[in-house]
């Protein structure tokens, strides 16, 4: 089904309720009612909504916004952005949490680093060139990625 422009990171809510997609080429999310196939409404965040990570506190997720070089954090219940991690580098896109759900591991892809962000405070506390275009990261040690059912 279509979706919007440039549709890009999927996200199971809760339960199996809705579908997440990030627009890549807009600049919200849109729900989908995926058992029904239609859009039931879409949740504003920034340019370029595209990767997904969860915060593992079975509440929140986090849409990478790889246009507008922030991420949003959206409620998994009430399906609302509830804040935004800015003063980022260019091109925010796969994200990792650590074992202790401290610390948000981003790579950036435009600005050809890999970022920390102290979630505490929600600040970039560190960078590391990585070279270009860093595309995707994982730890084996590392928050639980809570799924639509908890697992």
């Amino acid at each position: 089904m279509k979706v919007g422009p440039v549709p890009a990171g999927l996200w199971m809510t809760p339960n199996d309720k809705y579908l997440l997609v990030g627009m890549t080429g807009a600049d919200y999310v849109a729900v989908v009612d995926w058992h029904n196939q239609k859009i039931t409404k879409t949740i504003k965040t920034d340019n370029g909504a595209h990767n997904f990570r969860s915060l593992a506190d079975s509440k929140h997720v986090l849409v990478s916004n790889r246009v507008a070089s922030t991420i949003s954090i959206i409620d998994q219940n009430s399906l609302t952005n509830v804040g935004d991690i800015t003063g980022l580098l260019p091109g925010p896109d796969d994200m990792e949490l650590s074992a202790d759900k401290h610390y948000l591991w981003v790579t950036f892809r435009f600005a050809k680093c890999v970022g920390i962000i102290d979630l505490t405070n929600r600040k970039l506390i560190q960078t590391i060139a990585v070279g270009r275009s860093p595309h995707g990261i994982y730890f084996f040690d590392r928050a639980p990625v809570t799924g639509p059912n908890g697992g």
